[in-house]
């Protein structure tokens, strides 16, 4: 009977787990403050982001999970005379074209990765001149640094938009189109009924 107590605890918590969402949230655990923008008149895809909710976004603070799941980011655009790149765990996802501008698009490349909670591994670079920006670095990267990202979470917080200033090489125009990233969270996945299924043999076990 007592050694049934433990299982019956593990089948209560597989279902909770696999039921909890695994949303985005901002932290802010270093100097600057989260500072809350509005997204610039000089930003290409002000009507876009609008569309989808996004009309301020926040700087010096990094993008986590508050869950184990799965990310998938997806490419949307850019308005960019540098050439971007963006990363994930230090593997490129995606880069931007030569050209200054690839225009707003729903159907951009995507990729799916698994993701733990807290503060997620991705990366905004320039390919030339050469240099990159963390996720976690942008927690402590005021509004006024060379280079920004900005993060704007949905009130359901299972999407993000990712908002890249790459500086401009040297003549920063802090608009925040220089490539545009769109992150969605899901709840790792709740067990399939066959293995609920041997989850309760073994309780009745």
């Amino acid at each position: 009977m007592n050694r049934s107590l433990p299982l019956a605890g593990l089948v209560a918590g597989v279902l909770v787990a696999g039921a909890a969402q695994a949303g985005f949230i901002t932290q802010d655990t270093q100097a600057p403050s989260r500072t809350t923008l509005s997204v610039p008149a000089g930003n290409d895809f002000t009507s876009q982001l609008a569309a989808s909710g996004a009309t301020g976004f926040f700087t010096s603070a990094s993008l986590a999970l508050e869950r184990a799941g799965t990310v998938t980011a997806q490419y949307y655009g850019k308005e960019a005379e540098l050439q971007n790149r963006f990363l994930w765990a230090g593997t490129q996802l995606f880069q931007t074209s030569t050209n200054r501008v690839d225009p707003w698009t729903a159907a951009g490349p995507t990729a799916t990765r698994t993701a733990g909670a807290g503060v997620l591994d991705f990366s905004f670079c320039s390919v030339s001149p050469a240099r990159c920006l963390t996720n976690a670095q942008n927690d402590a990267a005021g509004s006024a640094a060379t280079t920004n990202i900005g993060l704007f979470v949905t009130p359901d917080r299972n999407t993000a938009w990712l908002l890249w200033d790459d500086g401009s090489g040297g003549n920063d125009d802090n608009d925040y189109d220089d490539m545009v990233v769109r992150l969605q969270s899901a709840a790792a996945a709740v067990p399939e009924p066959a293995t609920l299924a041997l989850l309760g043999l073994g309780l009745l076990g």
